[in-house]
């Protein structure tokens, strides 16, 4: 098992990462309950790489290019029915992204632009 999921997994649970096994489960850690390990999920993503956040904030920027294209561009905005959005529209939207964004960044998630920070301990 990798030595990084071995320490996110000691801090998790609460255990010693020496006693960490490359079997480590539910069925080896007393520890291990529902809310234990929707917190080792959330631990595991939040320390993801900053190649998966590059291409989920690429992917996402390409989608709202597409679909800015397909507004400005009459024969496609007319063949998938959309309608120029209001003022109003754009500011719930932007406002809408802004608080997503905000959550996200209360939650500790960030597009990350240099090394990852060290575990805390």
């Amino acid at each position: 098992m990798e030595e990084r999921i071995k320490r996110v997994m000691a801090r998790t649970f609460g255990v010693n990462p020496v006693t960490l096994g490359d079997n480590a489960s539910a069925a080896t850690l007393a520890a291990w309950d529902s809310l234990r390990h929707m917190n080792l999920v959330l631990a595991l993503e939040a320390g993801g790489s900053r190649t998966r956040s590059a291409l989920v904030g690429g992917m996402c920027a390409v989608m709202g290019a597409l679909y800015v294209l397909a507004l400005v561009i009459p024969a496609t905005r007319t063949f998938f029915a959309l309608t120029v959005p209001s003022p109003g529209m754009v500011a719930i939207s932007i406002l809408a992204g802004s608080a997503s964004i905000g959550a996200l960044a209360l939650c500790g998630y960030s597009l990350r632009t240099g090394p990852a920070p060290p575990p805390a301990t």
